[in-house]
């Protein structure tokens, strides 16, 4: 009995030692862990300029490229019915968001919002409508690359706007005007199409866009895909010698 007593005695005093040793070495790990790697954690976190990639990427919907034009009527008819199926055709892979009316019968306004490809498609596509007919002395009013959408939608539509004789103006300060214009005319037309009400405020009279397609400071459908769009060619003055002379002088 007291064998046994005595035995059981040892048994819980190395349970205890053995207990004390576990919690020591457990202490002396926690002791010996690694300092933090700063660094590490500074690499894993994003950047002010990420956090701006990341929302530019994200509300790349939101954005696009703007171009406003006007041309008056051409001798043949079908100018509304030409851009409806082409908008038709983008909007199939692409949003585009704007409002073309033929203003009292005798002008057309186009604003349209897209991405940079499909305006570059518009613009070639102008040049051919001049040649069928449907328009004549379009003029490139306004372009602006990665800006915030004013419409929600696309509308196409005849349209009217007051009789205004344009003052003394420079050409830019009417396009601007016009510009201008437009924009708070998307803002306030939303998901419908513009009121009589809106039209009449915000539209400019077919007198202010015949001046500005009269313009000779505005840019054609044509020569602005040669400035833009073309590739550059030039001739070096050394070309222009004859025999060519030594590039590198040893």
């Amino acid at each position: 009995g007291i064998r046994s007593e005595t035995a059981m005695a040892g048994k819980r005093e190395s349970k205890k030692a053995t207990r004390k040793g576990s919690k020591a070495k457990d202490e002396d790990k926690k002791e010996e862990e690694p300092p933090v790697d700063l660094k590490a954690l500074e690499s894993k976190q994003r950047s002010v300029l990420d956090v701006a990639m990341k929302l530019f990427e994200k509300r790349a919907v939101d954005r696009a490229t703007r171009l406003v034009y006007s041309g008056s009527k051409g001798l043949k008819d079908g100018i509304e019915d030409f851009h409806k199926t082409w908008c038709n055709k983008m909007r199939n892979k692409h949003k585009v968001t704007g409002f073309a009316g033929l203003i009292n019968g005798t002008v057309f306004l186009h604003v349209i919002e897209a991405p940079e490809e499909v305006i570059v498609d518009l613009i070639r596509n102008l040049v051919e409508v001049e040649t069928l007919g449907l328009l004549k002395n379009i003029r490139i009013i306004a372009i602006n690359d990665e800006v915030p959408r004013c419409f929600l939608r696309w509308n196409v539509m005849k349209a009217s706007a007051d009789n205004d004789e344009p003052q003394d103006v420079e050409t830019v300060q009417l396009a601007w005007a016009c510009v201008k214009n437009l924009l708070q005319l998307g803002i306030e037309t939303k998901m419908k199409q513009p009121s009589e009400r809106l039209q009449q405020k915000y539209l400019p009279s077919t007198q202010k866009l015949v001046r500005l397609s009269q313009s000779t400071e505005l840019c054609t459908p044509a020569e602005y895909l040669e400035i833009f769009h073309s590739p550059v060619d030039f001739t070096m003055n050394s070309e222009r010698v004859w025999p060519v002379s030594d590039l590198v002088k040893v």
